[in-house]
């Protein structure tokens, strides 16, 4: 995550925070009536981090320039959501105990009543419960998860509208009316470019299926072939794909590009965990695809290591497959690389041959391929012995969750620092 994207919402809840202050008539009014300034200020810094989720869940080109790699952007987007909703029930709450001792305020604050900017606060806030308890509790699937998300339009288009009509400094101070104005701005017009126009706008290429095959049980490879220009991409990168073929639900998921950008042709392996993977087998040759991308960082890291350690867990060994074609298409590409190939038993290792087989003629590859029927979960500390010193080592980590997790804890105790860790997380929910 990238220190200015942190900085400029940090500057956004800060800079609210003085419009507040200003519209006093004296800076003493937060310590004087605290409870109403603590009423006031929950709900501007919830409204204000709302229209941001909106902003990160755009997919707008420029996001990753700004805040980091996709996924990471995704990880914010769900703290600052939860940030949101914490400050607009304390503001609820705050009301509630400010009006305590007025039974007709109090009734304003909970139920709905005549007075229009009070009833938008209310609908606005239990929207807001609804929808997030249906996505928490509900078990539903992928392509109704996605939809029910855009719903979170209601109560940000509700809540502002109580926050300018009703009377208070949002509505009476104009530098702050403004400001207000220009982050609902950038929530809706981020809501609609990634419901409506990411798909017609956003960086895509047309691809049709070249070839399918089963490579086990549950797993399977797709090559996809251009179909105009082809998508540019640095090894390890991974993209959004929208299929066009019958039985197959139209909706985009993101899935490592395995092979070499020099490829004219894309390869992805697949695993089939849910409903969609499961509807992926079948697809045919000649099904067309929409490839959104490229995105994430981990090319960007690898190109500039100088000793790449990565380790896979099972099908997360995706990404470094691209990185291993890249090495073969770039023999002069003498930068060390290490990778720790971890499967569950020998029948899950799918590639373990054919990364054998380019460690044989790439002399700059050291192959470690390893079961944890045999070998048992890989430690950090299997790793150091390993690749020996870890001065000047950068460590790349694609698996399940709570691998990447136990391994990224046991690296830095080990002295690997945070910065030379790098990992995507593909779990948005």
């Amino acid at each position: 995550m990238k220190k200015r994207g942190l900085l400029l919402i940090l500057i956004s809840i800060i800079a609210c925070t003085f419009l507040y202050l200003t519209a006093k008539p004296s800076p003493y009014f937060v310590l004087q009536s605290s409870l109403s300034a603590a009423t006031q200020i929950t709900a501007l810094w919830g409204m204000v981090l709302f229209t941001i989720t909106f902003f990160l869940s755009s997919r707008f080109n420029f996001l990753e320039s700004i805040f980091g790699p996709l996924d990471k952007i995704y990880k914010l987007h769900q703290v600052i959501a939860r940030f949101t909703v914490v400050f607009l029930i304390l503001h609820v709450l705050f009301l509630i105990l400010n009006s305590i001792d007025n039974s007709k305020m109090l009734s304003r604050v909970v139920l709905p009543s005549s007075i229009l900017s009070f009833n938008l606060g209310i609908f606005s806030l239990w929207s807001l419960i609804v929808t997030i308890s249906v996505i928490i509790y509900a078990k539903i699937e992928y392509q109704w998860f996605v939809r029910i998300q855009r719903l979170f339009i209601i109560p940000l288009v509700l809540g502002i509208a109580h926050m300018l009509l009703i009377k208070s400094d949002s509505s009476r101070y104009l530098p702050l009316t403004i400001f207000l104005v220009f982050f609902a701005f950038l929530g809706f017009i981020s809501w609609f470019y990634r419901v409506f126009l990411y798909s017609r706008f956003g960086p895509k290429f047309k691809y049709s299926i070249n070839s399918f095959q089963m490579l086990s049980d549950d797993v399977f490879e797709i090559t996809l072939k251009p179909e105009g220009k082809k998508i540019n991409f640095q090894p390890g990168q991974f993209v959004y794909i929208e299929f066009d073929a019958p039985d197959i639900p139209n909706e985009l998921h993101p899935f490592s590009i395995c092979s070499s950008p020099k490829d004219d042709n894309l390869r992805f392996i697949v695993k089939t965990y849910g409903s969609f993977t499961n509807h992926m087998r079948l697809l045919r040759t000649g099904d067309s695809a929409v490839v959104f991308g490229p995105y994430g960082f981990l090319g960007r890291y690898f190109l500039k290591a100088t000793d790449a350690v990565c380790i896979a867990g099972g099908i997360g060994v995706t990404p470094f497959l691209s990185m291993v074609n890249y090495l073969e298409d770039h023999k002069d590409f003498l930068k060390k690389v290490s990778i720790f190939y971890c499967a569950k038993d020998e029948h899950d290792a799918i590639f373990k041959e054919e990364l054998n087989d380019k460690a044989k003629v790439l002399p700059n590859l050291n192959l470690e391929c390893l079961t944890t029927e045999k070998n048992g979960l890989l430690k950090a500390e299997a790793v150091k012995d390993y690749v020996g010193e870890l001065k000047d080592k950068v460590f790349f980590l694609c698996g399940p969750a709570p691998m990447m997790k136990s391994l990224s804890k046991q690296l830095r105790a080990i002295g690997v620092p945070s910065g030379k860790i790098v990992y995507e997380d593909f779990d948005y929910r």
